[in-house]
Parts: structure tokens; sequence; C-alpha cells
């Protein structure tokens, strides 16, 4: 018999305690007290590293480092979760998957957090509902902050409107205010005013969206274990502490169970959506420059074609051509070291031929992207204005990593009508219907990927609760403030100099976000048909293959559903419901 399944996406800001809570779990379902479980073995399912005190005789601090399992974190400040992870509670009638992933706001930084946001999508595509989504968030956060407005944000963007129905906000380290939300509500208040104000979505703090928990127990049941110290300590403000967590997750729990799922193709659509915008823009103008290229040769060159395909002579047209690079390739694109090159038509190609340092190992440099001022760092450059290769400005200079190149190959049209077989000659009417023929397959195909983009921009658009993290700008300027005062007093400007281009790059990708939205399309559109509109692109006969390869190189996107390699099972004696 097939158990009922609940699954539980967990999610929050670095520090908010979602790996301590699902440490908590295990014990909740296992005991129905704090003495009950002091009695018996701790039971822990994620490694954590944390600091407790106590006082001596005198009165004097003294800190404690408790560690449970291999905790291979370098710091006490990083996330305990490094890797998304699914853990799975098997009752003798239900199972409750809690999917644990990193922090949102991670103190690696940005390009951390964007990683980290792919890999939490690939695991959360493994399940085709969600039954829960728990934000979680620290009962100190008093002040609507950039930095609070960013992690909320940066969750709430990968979301589908309708998973809102699903999301509870679970305040942490609640002790100090009694378990009640305390200031931290007036916060959260705030956020969906403004979420309200500005995308006219409403959230209503109701007890059954809310709930107040605090991790101390579990904190001090490990170091209990662990320390003599601690085994003689008055605990009985921990025994509230677990009595009052237990209750809320239960009744979370409880709350959830009589929720309509999820469903998570609906939010994988909506991430689908934005990544397919923003890394086909590029290759679909290049691909659209290609198609008008073959147009505009065919109808200029009408009757030459024509008299070409009555003779079985070869016709040329072009495409784009890529070349896996390993490492990035610094290459100029000032006019004087891109190469033309002449075909035997007499159409000309252009690539970058000034190839300035062939296997550059800068990180952090955006592709296909300039002026870059890291670049002033590439080995080309040895630390001067201009490159000892070309003598071009290091600003004309730019990353990539793969070549693309416009090319001409042997056009289809000359071998769809090849007479050999039947030793006739073509006539001139039907070498011209031929060229018509191709003509309307190539107006065909840019209409597709045209209605395609709007399609993609217009489901957004209606879906998404962000399109967006507008916050992030703001956050990065806030980083760049501080990094500059840093600089100022002999830091690292190479760090300065990453940021401002993260930042760029994504003034860049927001503005070509906000031009493809501007064009979206009114029309309803189901989410399966996102996948659908997808690969109604690659498989267009005559560009739907380029299409799909630009795609693949420019996007790691990658959902994968039924694996269960990321599962760690535990059985479960007590039950919520």
């Amino acid at each position: 018999m097939m158990l009922k399944t609940y699954n539980i996406l967990v999610m929050g800001q670095t520090g908010t305690g979602k790996s301590t809570w699902i440490n908590s779990f295990a014990n909740y379902f296992e005991y129905e007290s704090l003495e009950d479980a002091l009695s018996d073995d701790l039971i822990w399912l994620i490694p954590s590293t944390f600091q407790l005190s106590t006082t001596d005789e005198d009165g004097n601090f003294k800190m404690h480092t408790v560690t449970i399992g291999d905790h291979l974190c370098e710091s006490i400040a990083e996330s305990d979760t490094q890797v998304p992870q699914v853990y799975s509670f098997r009752h003798q009638s239900f199972i409750l998957n809690f999917i644990d992933v990193p922090g949102i706001g991670d103190t690696r930084g940005i390009e951390t957090d964007n990683i980290n946001m792919k890999a939490i999508l690939n695991t959360v595509g493994i399940f085709e509902e969600l039954h829960g989504i728990c934000i979680l968030l620290k009962s100190s956060d008093t002040k609507l902050t950039t930095e609070y407005k960013f992690c909320l944000n940066e969750v709430l963007m990968h979301l589908h409107r309708k998973a809102l129905d699903n999301v509870f906000f679970i305040i942490t380290h609640s002790q100090g205010s009694n378990y009640l939300p305390g200031n931290s509500f007036t916060t959260l208040q705030a956020y969906l005013k403004e979420l309200k104000s500005k995308k006219g979505i409403e959230i209503t703090l109701t007890p059954k969206k809310l709930f107040c928990i605090d991790n101390e127990a579990f904190r001090f049941q490990c170091a209990y274990k662990q320390l003599p110290e601690f085994q003689s300590y008055d605990y009985s403000t921990y025994k509230k502490s677990w009595k009052q967590s237990r209750m809320a997750t239960m009744k979370l729990l409880k709350e959830m169970k009589e929720l309509k799922p999820h469903e998570v193709l609906q939010t994988l659509s909506i991430n689908q959506a934005r990544a397919i915008i923003l890394s086909l823009i590029p290759s679909l103008a290049t691909i659209t420059a290609i198609i008008q290229t073959n147009a505009t040769n065919f109808e200029q060159n009408f009757d030459e074609i024509i008299s070409k395909l009555q003779h079985s002579l070869i016709i040329t047209e072009y495409t784009i051509e890529l070349e896996e690079l390993s490492k990035p390739r610094t290459v100029c694109t000032a006019t004087k070291c891109i190469g033309v090159e002449k075909d035997e038509n007499g159409k000309f190609t252009t690539f970058y031929k000034q190839i300035c340092h062939s296997s550059c190992h800068l990180t952090g440099v955006p592709i296909k992207s300039f002026p870059e001022p890291q670049l002033l760092n590439c080995a080309a450059m040895c630390g001067q204005g201009n490159c000892e290769k070309c003598g071009c400005h290091y600003t004309l200079h730019m990353h990539i990593d793969f070549n693309q190149k416009k090319v001409a190959k042997k056009s289809r049209l000359g071998s769809s009508c090849n007479s050999s077989s039947s030793g006739k000659i073509i006539t001139k009417e039907d070498a011209k219907e031929l060229v018509q023929k191709e003509l309307k397959n190539l107006e065909h195909e840019q209409e597709v990927i045209s209605d395609a983009m709007i399609q993609f921009s217009g489901y957004l658009k209606q879906n998404a609760i962000f399109e967006y993290n507008s916050a992030f700008e703001e956050r990065m300027k806030m980083e760049i403030r501080n990094e500059e005062a840093a600089v100022k007093s002999g830091g690292d400007r190479v760090i300065l100099e990453k940021l401002q281009n993260m930042l760029d790059e994504y003034i860049d990708r927001k503005e070509k976000l906000e031009v493809a939205l501007a064009h979206a399309t009114d029309e309803i559109i189901d989410p399966t048909q996102i996948s659908e509109l997808k690969n109604q692109l690659f498989e267009l006969p005559i560009y739907g293959g380029k299409i799909k390869e630009l795609y693949e190189k420019s996007t790691s996107a990658n959902y994968k559903r039924n694996e269960s390699h990321n599962f760690i099972e535990r059985d479960i004696n007590l039950s919520p419901f």
C-alpha cells in the first residue's frame, strides 16, 4: 500500500536555524518531553557545530563548543547545509519529506547564492507536489533592512503565485519574546505591505500562517550528552522551549495537511521561463541575424540561386559554429582585431581573430561582456592599460568561453532538389517554388521565435511573484560601499571591481528582461506549455538544433525527477496528525 506522502520545503536566510529545526523534528517525533529525550540517545541527522556558555563559581563566563557529526564548515558562521538534502521521516501511516536547503544570503557571497538556488530548484524538481513551504525568519529581525528584503525577495522570486497558499512563516529564536513574534511581526508586516503595494499580492499573517519556535532545547540536549557541566544544569527554561516549539511544529504540520498541495511544475515553469528569456535573448538575437542574412541572400540573389538549382550547383547559406573552450579566452573586440572572411559568393563573415590570452585563469569575469575592469589583471595586459599582444586598451577586451562564428555551409535548399537520381533537370518554375518555400520557412521560424519569447514573458509576468529581485541592486551597492571603504584602507581592489561587474551585469539583465516583459502577451498559458514552447523552439527544422545548442551553452538548468539518492530516511513513532 502506498503511504500518503507530504513534502515540506524549508527555506530562509543563513543562520535562521533550518538544520537545527530539522534535527529537532527527529526528536519531537520520538520524545514528547525534554526529560524523555535526555534519558535516551541523542537523535541527529545534520552535522553541526555551535557554542554555549556557562558560568563558573566566580561568575566568569566559559564558552563550550559542541559538535555533532563530522561538521565540515570552516566557520561556525557558515551554513550547516552546503547542498540540498531530503530528510524522510517514515511513519506506519504516512511519510514526511523535509527538504533542507542552503541558506539565502550565504556568507560566501552572491555567487554562492546563485549556485545554491539552482541546486534548490533541481532538488525540488524531484517532487511533483509541495505541501508546505516554510520560510524561517529570526525574532531579531526588527528592521526592514536591505538584507532582509533581498533574502525574502530571493525566496519568493522563485515561487509561483499559487505557491503562496502553502507558505508558512516560522519565527525562530523566539524564547526571548515568550514564543510570540514580538517586534519581528512588525518587520514582516511592513514587508508584506510593500508586496501588496507593488505587486498586488496580499498575505495575511494569521495564527495559521505564522508560528514561533526556539531551537535552544535541542542545542542543550546535545550539550547535555557531551559535557558534564550541563548535566547538573537547571534546564527548566529548556523544558518550556521544547514544549512550546514541539507544539508549534505539530500544529504547523496539521495546518499543512489540510491544504491543497502546490504543483511543483508551476514553480519550475516560472524559473524555466525566466531562464529561457535571459539565456535566449542573446542567442535568439544571433539566430535572428542569421535568418535575416539568409533571407536577404535568397532575395537579392534570387535569379542566381534558381540557376544554380537548375544545374545542381552548390548553394551556400549561413549558420553558427561553436567551439568549446576548456578555459575562458581573452579576445579583442577592436575593429582592427576582428577577422573578416570572404566566401566564394563574395559574402563576408566576421570572427574574433585576435586571441590575446588563449587560456585565461581569471575567475568571476562575465562572459561576452565589456568593458570589464578585471581584465586589467589578465596576463596579456601585464598590469598595464594596453594589451601586449595587440596594443589595444584592456577595456576593448572580453572573455569568451566558446567561439561563435558565422560561417557559410552547403544549403539544405540545394540538397532538397538534387536531380542526380532522376536524371531530370529541375524547371525554372520548380526552382522558384523551392526558393519561395524556403523564404516562407525562414519567415515562419522567425515568427515562432518571436511569439515564443512573447509567451514566455507573458507567463512570467502573470504568474511570478517577482520577475527579478529588486532588492539585489541596493544590496550590491551596499556591499560595494563597504568594499570601497576597505580599499581606502589598503584592501584588495579586485574584489571591489568584481562586485561592480556583478552589479552591471544584473542591471543589464534586468533591462533586457523588462524589454521582454513590455512585449508580453496577455494570453493565459498553462505551465505545461512552457516546456512545450521550449521544445517547439528546439524542434524547428532549420534552426531548432542551433537554438538548443546555444541555450544549453548558457544555462545549467537541469530538473530531474524520481531520484532517491538525495534521501536520508528515518522511522518515527509519534504522529503529528
